[in-house]
């Protein structure tokens, strides 16, 4: 694969379609060819798939700006809302018997498993709609720096569309190639995804929310190495002014820290806290306006693993309590 066609060139507006098509595009050809022969998929078929496709500008411009860059409390705003949580409510008491089961088996709490259903697709009501093999060919292509990653992910999205027989003209996700309620890349779709009938060839996660929970539960016992009974984060309370200035200037740019000795000097003692495990990170949630720190425990950083980032997974830790009891209250201050 040559390197993609720089990533500089693409940087600005475009004024013109890219064809993907093989017969017009040299990087497609050459990615067909290879794969071909790597994979054993025919280059009939592949070349089919990427007939229409374009590169897709739009695609490009997201993934410079995701959401995760944004502070807390910009980003708070977007995801935990009124609608999220009475949404999360209504997904865990219409799925309660299902959920109660992925829980048994997996060790997931169901709160977790709906927050992130939530959180990723607003319970499947807002699943994407570009289309997946459009966007990581895109940036397999033409996004130089991780295109290795979505070529193996688009690799992996066209070795399920060969066996499962899948129309990639319908199949349609996030900028970023993640499909279905869960919101998974195909690779991990590959991996982790769960079929509630035992049969693989049955699994539709755009379709059936129990497959989606199951491969969510899955994604978070297997890969995430989820433990259960124990906590995710604790929020630390009653800093000084001294403690604040001194932990913000550890954290810098970062929002997430090893909590090593050094930060446990500028923090209450572990032994005060409660449970048997111990947190074995520190994480800020920035406002505009001020700061909240939190303990974060092994369960925290399981949920990083579906999205790297600090953001995203207090958002998770946030909706899921928030939808486990009966308040609306929205405020972590």
């Amino acid at each position: 694969m040559i390197l993609p066609i720089l990533f500089l060139l693409f940087t600005s507006t475009l004024t013109a379609s890219v064809s993907m098509a093989p017969e017009k595009s040299r990087v497609t050809r050459q990615f067909v060819s290879g794969f071909s022969k790597q994979s054993g998929i025919p280059e009939v078929w592949l070349n089919q798939q990427f007939e229409s496709l374009e590169l897709n500008d739009k695609v490009l411009t997201l993934i410079q700006k995701p959401y995760e860059d944004k502070i807390w409390g910009d980003y708070e705003k977007l995801f935990i809302t009124s609608k999220r949580v009475d949404g999360g409510k209504k997904f865990l008491k219409d799925h309660a018997v299902f959920l109660q089961h992925a829980e048994r088996v997996y060790g997931v709490p169901k709160s977790v498993i709906t927050s992130i259903i939530g959180v990723e697709t607003s319970y499947g009501q807002n699943m994407g709609n570009i289309n997946t093999l459009e966007a990581l060919a895109t940036l397999s292509f033409y996004y130089a720096p991780r295109y290795s990653f979505f070529e193996d992910e688009m690799k992996a999205l066209l070795k399920i569309a060969y066996e499962r027989k899948w129309n990639l003209q319908e199949v349609e996700g996030s900028y970023a190639g993640a499909i279905g309620m869960p919101q998974f890349m195909p690779s991990n779709v590959i991996r982790y995804a769960v079929s509630n009938d035992k049969k693989s060839s049955k699994l539709d996660l755009f379709h059936h929310p129990k497959d989606a929970m199951l491969s969510v539960a899955n994604y978070l016992s297997k890969h995430g190495k989820w433990q259960a009974h124990e906590p995710i984060v604790l929020p630390i309370k009653h800093l000084t002014d001294k403690q604040i200035s001194l932990l913000n200037k550890q954290f810098e740019n970062k929002n997430i820290l090893v909590l090593d000795e050094k930060l446990q000097q500028l923090v209450p003692p572990l032994d005060s806290l409660p449970g048997k495990t111990k947190p074995g990170w520190l994480i800020r949630l920035r406002y505009k306006d001020h700061q909240d720190f939190y303990f974060a425990y092994n369960n925290f950083k399981s949920i990083m693993s579906y999205n790297n980032s600090t953001n995203y997974a207090f958002a998770v830790t946030y909706l899921a309590a928030a939808i486990n009891d009966n308040t609306n209250q929205l405020s972590t201050n």
